[in-house]
């Protein structure tokens, strides 16, 4: 779910933007650019953090943190969801930047907020298949305008995976969905419904020395981010600090995506803090300078703060 979701939207709300900030010329004043999560609505954009956790295959920091000679502090556990499980997270993020083109620079300006609350309505072994999520509330700002209610504000959808096409379905309980918001959901919560949590295949297992840095592979980052033409070129987490029942790890990296004669180029750092007995993304804290070149050029920074609890069946 968004431990998967957290970290992943972390990546993928960059990206995204930046290449419909190069594909589309930036964002007006009455909408965001095509295809891109209005920042924060649950991606990293909205999507959803959380779900899983930084966690999986031990080859991801086996390396300089849990060598044989020295025994690990913490060593990410493996994640475990079942059906019932409820989550409540409250995110917000801002993306400010400048979009040149022709030699003319105009900025570009998205902010969002968002509290939602999910839970788990079906399984098939460790893969979630069906999921409910309320948003309590979504607020988006774009450009100059004053902050307004978002599409998904106020809103009860069932995020779905369809048995035989094996896509994700959505469906608004209390009405019908516009195809903004199918497309905002799905995009939130397509690393949480039909797919094992992404993070836990990178990370569980992996054995942390504090103020030992461990380097992620790349080929693990590039899945993790799970965006067309992206890749993943360095990211190392280290950890900071552990109390009784959280483990604090800082992380910096950085990542690209090529579109034909477009590129984007992300550099992130932030902290994160997982629970030290389940592996649950507790909270996520970050930072990401971007710079995207072609036709049009892009330099910004965005900035995203998310929490999580959660409930068991």
């Amino acid at each position: 779910m968004h431990a998967s979701g957290p970290v992943r939207r972390l990546w993928s709300l960059p990206f995204v933007v930046g290449a419909a900030v190069l594909a589309a010329g930036g964002c007006k004043n009455d909408s965001p650019p095509a295809g891109a999560p209005s920042a924060g609505s649950g991606s990293a954009g909205s999507g959803s953090a959380g779900s899983g956790s930084a966690a999986g295959s031990g080859s991801a920091g086996s390396g300089s943190a849990g060598s044989a000679a020295v025994a690990p502090d913490f060593v990410v556990p493996t994640l475990a969801r079942a059906v019932g499980q409820t989550r409540e997270a409250t995110e917000a993020f801002k993306l400010e930047g400048t979009v040149t083109e022709g030699g003319q620079p105009r900025p570009l300006l998205q902010a969002s907020t968002a509290t939602w609350r999910d839970q788990i309505l079906a399984m098939e072994g460790d893969v979630v298949t069906k999921l409910e999520v309320r948003y309590a509330s979504q607020r988006q700002q774009l450009q100059d305008q004053a902050e307004r209610p978002g599409p998904m504000d106020g809103h009860t959808y069932t995020v779905a995976l369809d048995p035989e096409t094996k896509k994700i379905t959505v469906t608004r309980t209390d009405g019908k969905a516009s195809p903004e918001e199918i497309g905002r959901v799905t995009q939130d919560f397509s690393d949480d419904v039909g797919v094992p949590p992404a993070l836990g295949a990178v990370l569980a297992g992996t054995g942390f020395v504090k103020g030992t840095a461990v380097a992620i592979p790349a080929d693990a980052l590039t899945a993790i981010i799970a965006v067309d033409g992206a890749r993943g070129r360095t990211f190392e987490m280290t950890l900071e600090e552990l109390t009784e029942d959280t483990a604090r790890l800082s992380f910096v990296g950085e990542t690209d995506i090529g579109m034909g004669k477009a590129s984007v180029i992300a550099k992130v750092r932030g902290t994160l803090v997982l629970g030290r007995g389940d592996g649950w993304v507790r909270s996520l804290t970050t930072e990401a300078d971007l710079e995207a070149t072609g036709a049009k050029s892009f330099t910004g920074h965005q900035a995203g703060t998310q929490t999580y609890t959660y409930g068991t069946p």
